[in-house]
Order: structure tokens, then C-alpha cells, then sequence
């Protein structure tokens, strides 16, 4: 158990964090929970969003008015969808079209690079020169990889759309270690920056998504995390790309390969609504987390749409449910 002045500390730097997420203007809704919370965990009390509101609107005065709140006393159908848990925002008019366990903790496979593309996008070189190491080196059964070896030598701007446009795991190890140092110091920004984001509710134990205990997190933080990449004019151009040619060098060869985009709205394989343009976003699936999927999206009006998935049990239901989220801002209802 935590003591009385711990866990007023951690609730005043957490809010702290929601309110700097208001200040800097980030498009969306503004989460309620004060203590991090054990993993897999939906426990939230009614007291804790009610301060939290409060809070808000007493001190960010007309702040407040950037950031929505996912009303718990709003009704969802649950039922409108097959996956765990999932969120849709009109992030244009800041508006919530729908939320289904938004708060609940749970694996969340390679929607982690996103972070990870986050943190090179704001303290990394793109045009700088990377020797990869033996982070690369990635064992785990069935991990998705490029095939990236120890010395290769590349931009890390080649790395960083190896890691969003293919999902390739071991670029997300050798983006952590070009920006961070090290895998182990990466991570710990990640933390930091998702607390500083107010994504409270997530914790990260590698950059690239595989399961780990320690490793989760919500839709509206992933939502967080995908609108602070939007920000980026590079993040723009690289997750609508269907496939990346790459070219880097090894033992003094230049080796060159074409990777292709995993997403089913780029590879044709799904058809978003009528009236939705999809421009991308970053897929998601390990055997623990099931299939998830984060997408950027416009309507036939120009608003910019955001749809997270989390936990649908195959591939195909998880474009299923990402597209009746989508039509939920065409239709109405």
C-alpha cells in the first residue's frame, strides 16, 4: 500500500500531466484516473472522475474547452462492436463518437511504436547515419523482423518507416538505441513522455510491442499517443505509404529491399465507409493482445477522424470494427 503523501503526490503530478495536455492544445479527450493502476485493471470510482472534471475546469478556466471528457455517464452499446475495448473521436469538432472500455489496461502488441516514432520523431536525426548493434538480435517466436543484423549501417530515418510502414521489431530496437542510448534508457522515456502526455494509464517494457507483463495500455492513450505523432509533417508522410524501399549497407554492400505495408486499408484488403478516407495509422498483434488497430482518417467534410481498436479476435473483425467506429461520424448515430 502506498502511503496517504505518496499517493497525493502521484494524483498531483498526474493531473498535472492532463493539464499540461490541455495547455499544449493536443485535440481530445482528457482521462480521469489518478494512479497508474495494475495491469489489465478497469477500476475507476465515480469520485475520482468528478475531482478530475472539477479540476479542470476550475484551473485551466478556457482550456478546459480543448479536451473532451469521456463522460462514464454517457451510453455506449457494447455491443457495436465485437473487440475488448475501442474509442473514436472527431478530433476536428473534439468530439467523442464512441467508447467501450476506454480505460481498461491491456496489451496493445506494436501500436507501441507508435510512442517509440514519437520519441525519434522529437529528439532524433532522421538524416543521421546508424550502426545497428545487437539489439536487432530478436529471438522471440514468431517476432516480425526485416532482417536488420549487427553492423548494418542506415539512416534512421530508414529505420523509423521500416518500423511504422512494415512493423519491423528489431528497427523499433535500433531506433530506441540510436535516440536513447540504449533500449533500457528508450523505455524509460517512453514512460516519461506518455505521463507527460496524461496517457497514465500505459507502461512500456520494450519499444516495439512484444508481450510482456509490464507491457499495456488503453485506447484513449493510445489516442494520446497517435494525435502527439499527427503533429509531425514526417509522421504525415510516412504512414500512408503502401510499401518503403529501403537501402542500407552491410560489410561494405549495399543491400536493398522492399517492405510492404501490413495495413489492410493501404494494402486494399479492407474498404473503410463510404465518405471515409483512410490515410494510415498502425497495426497491431501479438497472441496475447489479439489484433489491434489505431487509424487516422478524414471524413467527406475535412474533419479528422482517430479509431482504436484493441483486442479483436481475428484480423478481419478488427477492419469490421474500426469501419462501423468511422461510420459512426457519417451517419450520425
Amino acid at each position: 500500500m502506498e502511503r496517504s503523501g505518496s499517493r497525493k503526490i502521484r494524483r498531483i503530478c498526474q493531473i498535472a500531466a492532463l493539464l499540461c495536455a490541455a495547455v499544449t492544445g493536443l485535440s481530445g479527450c482528457a482521462d480521469q484516473r489518478f494512479t497508474l493502476l495494475s495491469p489489465y485493471s478497469d477500476q475507476i470510482s465515480s469520485v475520482q472522475r468528478s475531482e478530475t472534471e472539477s479540476f479542470l475546469g476550475a484551473r485551466a478556466g478556457g482550456m478546459a474547452g480543448n479536451i473532451c471528457v469521456v463522460d462514464s455517464d454517457t451510453a455506449f452499446d457494447g455491443t457495436l462492436i465485437t473487440a475488448k475495448s475501442a474509442v473514436c473521436f472527431n478530433i476536428t469538432q473534439r468530439k467523442t463518437l464512441y467508447a467501450k472500455n476506454y480505460d481498461t489496461q491491456l496489451p496493445m502488441a506494436s501500436l507501441t511504436k507508435l510512442m517509440t516514432a514519437l520519441l525519434v520523431l522529437e529528439n532524433g536525426d532522421l538524416d543521421q547515419e546508424v550502426t545497428v548493434g545487437q539489439e536487432t538480435v530478436i529471438t522471440t517466436a514468431d517476432a516480425w523482423l526485416c532482417g536488420f543484423q549487427p553492423g548494418d549501417t542506415m539512416t534512421l530515418r530508414t529505420l523509423l518507416e521500416c518500423m511504422l510502414v512494415y512493423s519491423g521489431n528489431d528497427a523499433a530496437n535500433a531506433c530506441a538505441a540510436a535516440v536513447g542510448g540504449s533500449v533500457e534508457n528508450f523505455v524509460d522515456q517512453m514512460n516519461a513522455r506518455a505521463e507527460s502526455l496524461g496517457a497514465v494509464h500505459t507502461h512500456f517494457a520494450n519499444p516495439n510491442g512484444l508481450d510482456d507483463r509490464d507491457h499495456y495500455s488503453t485506447p484513449y492513450d493510445i489516442y494520446l499517443i497517435l494525435n502527439a505523432c499527427l503533429q509531425y509533417d514526417e509522421f504525415r508522410k510516412i504512414i500512408p505509404m503502401t510499401e518503403v524501399d529501403s537501402t542500407w549497407t552491410r560489410n561494405g554492400e549495399t543491400q536493398t529491399q522492399t517492405f510492404p505495408s501490413g495495413n489492410g486499408y493501404l494494402a486494399k484488403t479492407a474498404v473503410p465507409p463510404d465518405g471515409i478516407t483512410v490515410y494510415g495509422g498502425k497495426t497491431g498483434h501479438t497472441e496475447n493482445a489479439g489484433y489491434c488497430l489505431a487509424t487516422y482518417a478524414k471524413d467527406s467534410t475535412g474533419d479528422e477522424l482517430i479509431a482504436v481498436v484493441f483486442g479483436a479476435a481475428e484480423k478481419q473483425p478488427v477492419y469490421a470494427d474500426t469501419n462501423t467506429l468511422l461510420g459512426l461520424d457519417v451517419d450520425g448515430s
